[in-house]
This record gives structure tokens, sequence and C-alpha cells, in this order.
């Protein structure tokens, strides 16, 4: 049977190469409805309606709704308040996201509350929800997968290994290509925001924050079971010690048709492969968490807990809006964020959505107060 998608952010990069893979496998899959969250890329989503024909759609500017309405004779939704009305419509058997920002929490939360199974191309929606998005899935048997490499290799050892098994999770640093970049060559109006941020998330070296403060919400796990290595390649990204002595890693291209392929094909035949290619040569070694600014503070933010960890991911966002318009210097997330850090009127034992956005407003004023000091 074809499953019917829904296609949340489709204007994003992820999502266009996850429409890429749906495209390629028409015979499991149906890409039927489409939500596109950018006014700026109207002339892109008139091309994915054309070419995916979905049965319904969704574009958040009324009288641009209304045209595409007129041209593709398709109901399109344009209000959020009608998210709900929208997702019944769409009748669809999975939800692929791309959603960040704080917004995106009470969307996936309203899709979970239809029984959707969702996956998340992109981690925000856990990091600004704390456990509420993690529990409402467990809750209603909603399943969620993770679409990065770093679970993708955690897919892969729970295929065959169960996860009270492992006694460390280790996340791998490594040098890009983006950390020769400078910084100033992409705030506006030079680049777009998207640019600076993806510049600027890999210089902060994010992939570690995340997925540390992911991983520890997701699977309950103690600072002490995880540790940092950094590695000469990039083909791995995550390394698991077992508490029978073993050591268990992926080493992949990081391609993403194979992580596509893990999730949303049949992966019977994936087998474990104990032998390595003869000509490869792998480094790695321990660092000290504290030598990368953002890992020390996300990591005292887990350690403080609460609402802290869902700060790290709010303050490192409007710092980055605000480093793109040039308001702020470089180092601000940092300086920021460790005073929030010691500042107890930022601290909820167990935020709920309520706290989550008064958090949010509450930070975007403290950082206005920030910009004016400069």
């Amino acid at each position: 049977m074809i499953k019917k998608m829904l296609i949340l952010g489709s204007q994003r990069k992820k999502s266009q190469e996850i429409i890429d893979f749906f495209k390629r496998h028409n015979q499991k899959y149906k890409i039927s409805a489409l939500l596109c969250n950018d006014e700026k890329q109207f002339d892109l989503f008139k091309k994915q309606i054309q070419e995916l024909q979905p049965s319904v759609i969704f574009f958040p500017n009324k009288d641009l709704a209304e045209k595409l309405e007129l041209e593709f004779n398709i109901k399109c939704y344009h209000d959020y308040s009608q998210y709900t009305s929208f997702l019944k419509i769409t009748d669809c058997d999975l939800i692929i996201s791309d959603f960040t920002g704080i917004d995106s929490v009470k969307l996936i939360l309203a899709s979970i509350g239809e029984y959707k199974d969702i996956g998340l191309l992109n981690l925000e929606p856990i990091l600004y929800s704390g456990k509420i998005i993690i529990n409402e899935a467990k809750n209603k048997g909603i399943e969620l997968n993770y679409i990065t490499p770093q679970f993708q290799s955690m897919s892969l050892f729970s295929n065959t290994k169960k996860l009270n098994e492992i006694d460390k999770i280790i996340l791998i640093d490594y040098d890009t290509k983006e950390d020769k970049e400078n910084l100033t060559n992409y705030t506006n109006p030079s680049k777009t925001l998207s640019e600076f941020k993806k510049i600027f998330y890999f210089k902060n070296k994010m992939w570690l924050s995340r997925h540390l403060i992911v991983m520890s919400n997701l699977y309950n796990l103690e600072l002490d079971n995880f540790d940092f290595y950094k590695s000469n390649t990039e083909k791995i990204n995550l390394i698991l010690q077992l508490k029978n002595g073993c050591t268990v890693f992926n080493y992949t291209d990081n391609n993403k048709e194979s992580i596509y392929n893990l999730y949303y094909l049949d992966n019977s035949q994936i087998k474990e492969n104990n032998k390595l290619e003869d000509n490869i040569n792998i480094n790695i070694k321990k660092i000290n968490f504290e030598e990368i600014a953002t890992l020390k503070l996300a990591y005292l933010s887990i350690k403080k807990g609460g609402s802290y960890p869902i700060l790290f991911q709010m303050v490192y966002d409007v710092c980055a809006e605000e480093l793109y318009k040039n308001n702020l210097p470089k180092d601000s997330f940092v300086k920021i964020f460790s005073k929030i850090l010691e500042d107890k009127t930022f601290y909820s034992k167990n935020p709920n959505i309520q706290t989550i956005f008064a958090l949010d407003e509450k930070i975007r004023e403290r950082i206005k107060k920030e910009i004016k000091k400069k």
C-alpha cells in the first residue's frame, strides 16, 4: 500500500532532498500534502505544487494562498489556527518536518495529537520543548524518527542490540570547511540569514551540543554516560562503548540516501559489518568538553536541569539572529548564556508549553538590553 506523506517546511533544503528521495520511490510513497512556511519562497512552492500535484497545501499568506487555489484548483490553507483542520484533510500516513524555531513545538504537538508518525529533519522542536514532545509521542504511541547521521548510528545499533547495553555514547568532533570561513563575510547584507546560521552552527560545533541535549532527554542518560572525541574523519559520527567491553561504530559517508533508506525503505537486509576497508585511516583522541565553549555550556545546562537546556537553544537562536544583523559581537552567545545560567529567575523545574513561550519572550527582552549596552 502506498503511504501518503505530508512535508512540513517543503521549501527548506533538507525537505527538498527528502522529497527527491520519495519521488524516486513512488511505488511506496505519495507526497499528498505540502506546507511552505516562508512567504519569500512562493515561486519555489508553485514549482513543487506543479511537480508533485498534492491534494491539499498550506501557505502562510492569505492573498497568495487564494492565488494558488485559483491557479491549481486546490484547497490552500493560510492560517496556523487551522493547522489541525489542514492536517485532517491531508489524511496522511506520515509527516516529515523540517520546521525550526520555537513555533515548531506547537505544530509538532498538534501533529502528534492527530496520531501521525513523524520524521524530524531538524532537532529544534525537541531542543525547544525538552521532554514535552518526546513524552507526548510515547504516551500516544507515535513513532518519532530523528533523521541525522548520529541517530542513524543509534538506530542501526538498536536493530540488533538493546539500548540498556550501552555504557557510553561518544560524540565525535571533526574539522569542517566552515571552520576556515570568516563569519563577518556572512552577516547582513552579504548573505542570507540561513547561510549565516549554517556557518555559525559549524563554527560553534553545535552538532555536539544539540545531540548531547536531545540524547540525554530521549534515552534518560546521565552526563557520565557521554564522552567526546576528535576524529580525523567525519565518517565516524558516533561511537558506542558497551557494558560487555565491546566498541561499536558506524563508518559511513554520511550519505543522506543511506539515512533515508534506513528509516523509510525495507532495512531487513542491513547487516553488521565487522571488517573495515584496508585503506582507511581512523585516528581518534579524547577531548576535554570544556575546551569547546558551546559544548561546555550545553553540559552545564543539563547539569543544572529544568529549563536551562531549553534556554540554551533559545539564547543561541536569538544571538545568531542579532549577530547576523550586526547588533552583537561574535562571542555574545557564550557571554550572555553564561549569565543566564547564573540567573535563577530563568529557572523552571518542569516547564510546560506556556512557560517555554514566556521564557522565549523574556530571553528576547534580555538580549535587547544587551544590544542597548553595546
